[in-house]
């Protein structure tokens, strides 16, 4: 972005509200009240029960229906989940490879179409949300606080009653609402004003003013307002890490993200493994060369960071050799006859000290 189009962002986000043109009419669209914002939820949970006692699926039924449709089935979701790991690695492998321009641009163009196909069926997975109750309780929701929050240019509501109008069919507040998602900031241009200037003054100097941004209490801040102190924390977090990466890794998402993620892992390896010195903590099997924990198939991940690197290592040579060979006795197990071996050398070296 510009300077100017950063400084537009910022001054209407700090502000609260924002503008938008529908044939021709000008409208500022502000922050709801505590009592509209209360509103809302009773909303919600009102077209929430009338859908469900009217029919409309439930999340699970509509699940059911998408699959038994074609729309949207298990092998995508399996193929969504596969993608979202795969976007996370290549945007580590970015990280990893952040002096080797040559291969970022390889990963990056996978990680590009990873990213397209999982939005692709991320879109079908929630193509059909407005049959559901839930789906239909967000959308009324949605069209009351921003009815609700629209008003003229010179200062009137465009709802002169509020409680009435949320259910009314209005195809001018339609149009308004389409304007708005296509004008509404991106999450990309949001990590851009929460790295950059004007915003990093603003949140650096609010530190010696009393933090205060906004003028408002926390409960009426805007989405947009939330979404910006929240990246900024993010980043204020990353700058004051003992092992900060550079503003090169800073400014590019991905490869922030790559770093972010490695920190993520390497903090749950180390949660996990100390988990695993204290299950093992009994005088009675610290000692032991092998202990055998039982749990689902969803924890196997934690249960395997418990282990050492050197034991890591030795269970996939093993997993190796139990593959080419089939059934192989303890004896024969490639880390066994390490040992023994090593066992053999150490024997005889104290034999040649005597």
């Amino acid at each position: 972005m510009k300077d100017h189009e950063r400084n537009y962002f910022v001054a209407n986000i700090i502000a609260g509200q924002s503008r938008c043109e529908v044939a021709g009419q000008h409208f500022v669209i502000k922050s709801p009240s505590l009592i509209q914002l209360a509103e809302a939820e009773n909303i919600f949970r009102e077209s929430y029960d009338q859908a469900a006692l009217a029919g409309a699926y439930s999340e699970e039924a509509l699940l059911v229906f998408l699959s038994e449709s074609g729309i949207y089935t298990q092998k995508n979701e399996e193929e969504k989940n596969l993608l979202e790991k795969n976007i996370e690695d290549q945007k580590v492998g970015l990280f990893e490879n952040s002096v080797r321009s040559e291969i970022r641009v390889i990963i990056r163009k996978a990680l590009d179409q990873a990213k397209k196909e999982y939005n692709r069926l991320l879109v079908l997975k929630h193509s059909h949300d407005h049959l559901s109750s839930l789906g239909i309780a967000q959308i009324a929701k949605a069209r009351y606080l921003l009815g609700c929050s629209v008003y003229y240019d010179n200062g009137s509501p465009y709802w002169t009653n509020s409680h009435d109008g949320w259910f009314s069919p209005d195809k001018f507040l339609d149009q308004i609402i389409i304007r708005m998602r296509n004008i509404q900031i991106t999450d990309i241009q949001f990590r851009e004003l929460a790295r950059t200037e004007p915003w990093t003054s603003i949140w650096n100097s609010s530190k010696y003013c009393g933090n205060k941004i906004f003028d408002c209490p926390s409960s009426q801040l805007t989405n947009d307002q939330k979404i910006l102190i929240s990246w900024s924390s993010v980043y204020e977090s990353v700058r004051e890490s003992t092992n900060c990466p550079s503003d090169d890794i800073i400014s590019d998402n991905d490869m922030l993200d790559g770093w972010m993620i490695v920190q993520r892992r390497e903090r749950a390896k180390y949660i996990d493994k100390k988990m695993g010195e204290e299950l093992i903590s009994n005088e009675k099997i610290k000692n032991s060369s092998e202990i055998f924990i039982v749990t689902d198939k969803k924890d196997i991940g934690k249960v395997m960071n418990m282990n050492s690197e050197e034991s890591k290592i030795n269970l996939a040579a093993r997993l190796n050799t139990i593959k080419k060979q089939g059934e192989v006795s303890e004896a024969q197990m490639p880390d066994t006859v390490l040992k023994n071996r090593q066992a053999v050398m150490d024997s005889f070296a104290a034999r040649v000290r005597k």
